[in-house]
């Protein structure tokens, strides 16, 4: 790893090394298994490079100046910017906003220099000691967005999302990931808010904690739901408000949006859209907090926003003869994810969603899910998917398409 680790992220100047290889895909019944597309080839990586002797880190209660310059560095880019507060804030939600603020980014700097310490003591890990740390940063905002503290803290939660604006800032989409956070509690009676506020300011507090994590869910299917309204089948249930209609629904291209692309308000809405209709069908709690989890899915922060990157720039691949990602590279992300295609009659991809996914990050507590980095490889999936051919006619039949099973494996060696 060289000195200026985090400083070459910014510029995603990453290095070859790595490969994806199609797998056989399953289908159903066995004996019409569909004829795999030519595998991707999987490309040796070559090994991390080591810090030179002169600047060799051992392990130590206090870091090398060079390692912490690019602690301060990813500090300055990456994370205070998702805590800042001029987007509208007011009254007790701004005070609140400001003394969490104040709070959490010296314990995000504190936890940068623990996981770089942890991984310069283990011998496997010392030559990109801050790339695991940048990893562990990484995943903390991802499981920080899926985080529940009970049944009481999602009760408020949901009552929060009752109100149609909680999505939005003055129509300003740019607010930080806190700012959103606490704009969306803000039509709560004052005593629930100050219980609210305490719920944000204990799972900020949780941040590098070893807990369990549920498996993940699916998001509520909103781009499929945009495009059968626009296709005119059937009606939007509940009833899409007027900015979400003429976003999404127009006949004028230059105004529609696409939802795949939305932004974070947007995204928000759509997804709090999709909740309340789960929200009129669930029968009890326990089925009310499930939905309230697949918002939740949605609207996590991964590894490519983390860096301030598109999706489709994060899965550029890092060379002509490799598929695999180059932010996976960095953070050395390998695994598995197993798409379900559906296809035409004659074998074209119409739409793919992952129904099963296996990812390791190097350097993370083995029992932590690797939330920021699943929809990376799971992206990176779907775009070989999208560039390979299908035999016609085979798979599950369902009304006129055909369901197949597709694994992509992602190796890093």
């Amino acid at each position: 790893m060289t000195r200026a680790v985090i400083s070459m992220l910014l510029a995603l100047g990453l290095s070859a090394g790595a490969g994806a290889q199609a797998a056989a895909p399953k289908s159903s019944p066995p004996a019409r298994k569909p004829v795999a597309a030519a595998p991707r080839p999987a490309v040796m990586a070559p090994k991390p490079a080591v810090v030179p002797a002169a600047a060799s880190p051992t392990p130590a209660d206090v870091l090398p100046d060079w390692m912490l310059e690019e602690i301060d560095l990813l500090i300055e880019r990456q994370i205070a910017p998702r805590f800042t507060l001029d987007s509208g804030l007011e009254g007790r939600l701004l005070e609140a906003g400001k003394a969490m603020a104040a709070e959490h980014l010296p314990r995000v700097h504190r936890l940068m220099q623990d996981w770089t310490k942890a991984a310069l003591a283990d011998p496997a890990l010392q030559s990109h000691a801050l790339a695991v740390a940048h990893a562990r940063l990484a995943n903390a905002f991802a499981l920080w967005g899926l985080d529940s503290l009970g049944t009481e803290h999602d009760v408020r939660l949901l009552k929060a999302l009752e109100s149609r604006g909680a999505c939005f800032r003055g129509g300003d989409d740019r607010a930080s990931e806190l700012e959103a956070r606490l704009f969306r509690l803000r039509s709560l009676p004052a005593d629930e808010l100050e219980l609210a506020l305490r719920d944000e300011r204990e799972l900020l507090a949780r941040w590098g904690t070893p807990r369990r994590w549920d498996a993940p869910r699916q998001p509520f299917p909103v781009v499929e739901e945009i495009r059968r309204l626009r296709a005119g089948i059937g009606q939007a249930e509940p009833p899409l408000s007027p900015l979400l209609a003429m976003s999404f629904l127009a006949t004028d291209k230059k105004v529609r949006r696409e939802p795949e692309a939305a932004g974070p308000a947007l995204r928000c809405a759509l997804q709090q859209w999709a909740l309340w209709g789960a929200l009129r069908k669930a029968d009890g709690d326990a089925e009310r907090r499930a939905a309230l989890a697949r918002w939740r899915e949605a609207l996590k922060m991964d590894a490519a926003a983390l860096v301030w990157l598109s999706a489709d720039e994060a899965v550029k691949p890092v060379s002509a003869d490799s598929p695999y990602p180059r932010l996976a590279r960095h953070f050395q992300a390998s695994g598995e994810v197993e798409l379900e295609l559906e296809l035409d009659a004659q074998g074209r991809l119409l739409d793919s969603h992952a129904v099963e996914r296996r990812i390791e990050v190097i350097g993370l507590p083995p029992d932590e899910r690797p939330a920021a980095f699943e929809i990376l490889l799971e992206y990176a999936s779907q775009q070989l998917a999208k560039n390979s051919s299908f035999p016609a006619g085979v798979g599950k039949k369902q009304g006129e398409r055909w369901l197949v099973r597709q694994p992509y494996r992602w190796s890093f060696q």
